[in-house]
């Protein structure tokens, strides 16, 4: 977060609608990397399994939608909210209301 903090020109450039979406999917890749790896030391999966793909994938496409949506509102939210809201893209919306976080 702070690097995407730090170089805000460069991400909203990488949201911008009007790219083609590849840097947006190199960083998908690079999240999904990132979930792959820790998801698979952490429960000694194999890496490659498709239960275990599937599931970084869609963690992955939430935390990019949830970057996305802090960048193109211009940052408006803090960094601390959406470092926290993008670490457990599981979370529900009603345990967000009742932390305060809404």
């Amino acid at each position: 977060m702070n690097y995407i903090d730090e170089n805000r020109t460069v991400f909203k450039l990488v949201f911008s609608p009007n790219n083609t979406g590849a840097m947006r999917e190199k960083l998908v890749q690079c999240i999904d990397g990132l979930f792959r790896q820790v998801m698979s030391e952490k429960h000694g999966v194999d890496i490659d399994g498709t239960k275990l793909r599937l599931q970084t994938g869609y963690r992955a496409q939430g935390c990019i939608a949830v970057l996305e949506k802090w960048v193109r509102d211009d940052f408006s939210e803090p960094k601390e909210l959406i470092t926290k809201i993008a670490a457990d893209p599981d979370m529900t919306v009603s345990s967000h209301i009742s932390a305060g976080l809404a």
